[in-house]
């Protein structure tokens, strides 16, 4: 009546092959194949799935794995010094029903000005990141908007190396003050 279609398959709970369908006089649905059978009528079926949780299920630093949780301090950022600067981070919504249709984009801000929508994997690589201030997103959607966007987020500092630092600049300015006083 709205001129509207949805398509369901196997990751609905059916048969795999549809070989047959036919309506019964109660207006269910019987759709058989070599697979089984289903009977369900209509309009009972609920398209809405709960959200499935999004987390970081793997990171690595400089190619050393580590637990995300351990590394965060209390503040919420992930502070690392400038000699480890490459980041690898493996995310997941954890979906068992239909993890296919699970679509991610993840984005570093502070690096990246758009959202990357990886086709097949997931997980992001970051190499020689620059000393700076950093948050790593990540969200999730289900390709038939059954639930509502995710997102997660991991903010991360890598700090410069020593003689990058204020304290390091105030020792620089002040030998060169000394110096042209005594030269």
């Amino acid at each position: 009546s709205t001129g509207t279609y949805t398509n369901f398959d196997a990751v609905d709970g059916l048969c795999a092959s549809h070989e047959s369908m036919t309506v019964l006089k109660d207006g269910r649905l019987v759709v058989g194949g070599f697979d089984g059978l289903n009977i369900f009528h209509p309009d009972s079926i609920d398209r809405r799935r709960p959200a499935p949780p999004l987390v970081l299920t793997r990171m690595s630093i400089n190619d050393e794995a580590v637990a995300p949780p351990q590394l965060v301090k209390a503040s919420g950022v992930l502070q690392l010094p400038y000699s480890h600067n490459v980041l690898e981070l493996e995310f997941a919504a954890i979906n068992i029903e239909a993890p296919t249709l699970v679509q991610y984009q993840y984005r570093l801000e502070g690096f990246e000005e758009e959202w990357v929508k990886p086709k097949d994997r997931r997980y992001v690589r970051y190499t020689n990141l620059a000393p700076s201030d950093y948050v790593f997103k990540v969200r999730a959607t289900s390709s038939r908007d059954e639930w509502p966007r995710q997102e997660i987020a991991l903010a991360v500092s890598i700090a410069p190396p020593w003689w990058r630092t204020k304290w390091a600049y105030a020792t620089y300015l002040l030998s060169l003050m000394c110096l042209t006083y005594l030269g």
